[in-house]
């Protein structure tokens, strides 16, 4: 059965966010197929509570804060290119062979938070073997 490394080559690897205060997020861009569907996808780890950042104050240590107790999701953007249902499903479970965190897909200029309208648990493709990491 192909995985999600033999079907996808990696463009990219950056930091995003973070500063003197907080810790920045690894975002990948990958290309590849599902299908003979070419997609381009851009890959970041992401909280799931909402709102919760990678924000220490200078006096706490980093075992005392909650950053990160609700755990985290793979958060995939289709940047260019989109797969049905059946297809995105197909692409999470290549993925979660090799990850045990939940995934979320969502199309280019798709906000992620939707301030009072449901939560980011919405859409979330569980993961049977996640551990809540």
């Amino acid at each position: 059965m192909p995985t999600f490394a033999h079907r996808f080559r990696k463009l990219s690897e950056r930091e995003v966010g973070g500063g003197s205060k907080t810790t920045g997020a690894t975002q990948t861009e990958w290309l590849g197929d599902v299908d003979g569907r070419r997609v381009k996808l851009r890959v970041t780890v992401r909280c799931i509570v909402e709102g919760e950042l990678f924000l220490t104050s200078s006096n706490q240590r980093l075992t005392d804060s909650n950053v990160g107790r609700g755990g985290h999701f793979l958060d995939f953007v289709f940047v260019h290119g989109d797969l049905d249902e059946p297809r995105r499903l197909k692409l999470a479970a290549w993925v979660m062979e090799t990850d045990t965190r939940p995934v979320r897909f969502r199309r280019k200029g798709e906000r992620l938070y939707r301030h009072g309208v449901g939560s980011v648990m919405d859409g979330l493709i569980p993961n049977p073997r996640w551990n809540g990491e």
